[in-house]
């Protein structure tokens, strides 16, 4: 399992779609979190701080692998320390090896590609001030996943070296 973290912005989503297009399998948890939204109407600014969200992500991913038999690519913007651990502990427990890879572009850079998004332009201000929250992750962040620098990287790029990480798969 491929979990492919970072800031919003830096480029998951079209990560994602690049691997799919090269036959990997891609599951996007936000699709859970519509779903958790939809079941627990109470408002949280977050609906991973919600204890059935982690839990089913950590399910789902487990069911597709095995389900597929396949490496699965999981893109995602989690960034708090103990929801991250608990859904990989989940999935740990089920005996699947995961890589946690985080996507990290420098502040100025991501905030280009966030004001020059114009696919989900309504979500900018909203992902510019979240970019304060990846940086306060940084630290176990950089310390518990592969960092992938996409800075100066085109999306092209970043989907070769990923696919290449993939293929090697340590």
């Amino acid at each position: 399992m491929w979990w492919i973290n970072g800031p919003f912005g830096v480029g998951k989503t079209a990560l994602a779609a690049a691997l799919a297009r090269l036959d990997r399998r891609v599951f996007d948890p936000e699709l859970i979190g519509t779903l958790v939204r939809r079941l627990i109407p109470e408002p949280v600014r977050d609906y991973q701080s919600l204890r059935p969200w982690r839990a089913l992500v950590a399910e789902t991913a487990i069911q597709l692998v095995e389900h597929y038999d396949c490496d699965l690519v999981c893109p995602i913007s989690l960034l708090n320390r103990e929801w991250a651990g608990e859904i990989f502990a989940g999935v740990s427990l089920a005996g699947i090896g995961q890589r946690h890879l985080v996507l990290h572009a420098d502040r100025a850079e991501l905030e280009r590609r966030i004001r020059e998004d114009e696919s989900e332009s309504e979500a900018a201000p909203w992902r510019l001030d979240s970019i304060d929250r990846y940086e306060a992750a940084r630290a176990w962040l950089d310390a518990g996943a592969e960092i992938v620098d996409t800075t100066l990287l085109s999306p092209a790029d970043v989907a070769d070296r990923v696919d290449s990480l993939m293929t090697a798969r340590g």
